[in-house]
């Protein structure tokens, strides 16, 4: 799963998803301009509430990119954290990951109380790579399909938020590794082949 970003009107975004992130009880004013009035409209018919881990799927989308849309609920904007955004967009991961896509798009949360881009962007990673992975490791059916690529739609590119993406993916990776690791049964990770792995992965990033 490679992980990018972009910088352009949401209803330009192409990608086989297109995630709009929505707080509880606000409507959001651009987004909803963006895309024709359709999330302002659910949301004032009661149909979206924006709670916490609420997925709701559009499937028909005119005059959009994207061939799907996916509301995701964040629940209240003051009570947003790292961990909130983590289990949020682990949730969408989740359900995206059911199926093979090659794109997803996700418009990056912004006003996020105490939290700057970084912070924002790795937490949403960090969901991605947690929502899409699976411990059923000895599954004869792959449970999950990570996409090919997550972009992450913000209002501009710059050189910190590249580097967050860097972070991000390596967070990811590692977090992935620990978590195949401590699911593995003993009698395939044992001392020597933890030191083979370990040595393993070392070397792949330039480590003696």
């Amino acid at each position: 799963m490679h992980l990018t970003l972009q910088s352009s009107p949401l209803a330009e975004v192409v990608g086989d998803w297109l995630i709009i992130p929505l707080w509880e009880k606000e409507i959001p004013r651009g987004y909803a301009l963006e895309l024709g009035g359709i999330v302002a409209k659910l949301i004032e018919q009661g149909d979206v509430a924006g709670k916490a881990k609420e997925l709701t799927p559009l499937y028909q989308n005119a005059g959009l990119a994207a061939k799907r849309l996916l509301l995701l609920g964040l629940g209240p904007r003051d009570k947003a954290d790292f961990a909130s955004l983590l289990s949020c967009t682990a949730a969408a991961a989740k359900m995206l990951s059911s199926r093979p896509n090659q794109r997803i798009t996700l418009a990056l949360p912004e006003g996020v109380p105490g939290l700057n881009a970084d912070a924002v962007l790795r937490a949403c990673a960090q969901g991605f790579y947690q929502g899409c992975s699976t411990a059923g490791i000895r599954k004869a059916e792959t449970v999950r399909t990570p996409p090919t690529q997550v972009c992450f739609v913000v209002p501009v590119v710059d050189l910190a938020l590249q580097d967050s993406v860097k972070r991000a993916e390596i967070e990811g990776r590692a977090t992935n590794l620990a978590r195949e690791l401590v699911n593995l049964p003993p009698c395939d990770l044992y001392p020597e082949s933890f030191a083979e792995r370990a040595r393993e992965v070392a070397g792949k990033a330039g480590l003696d």
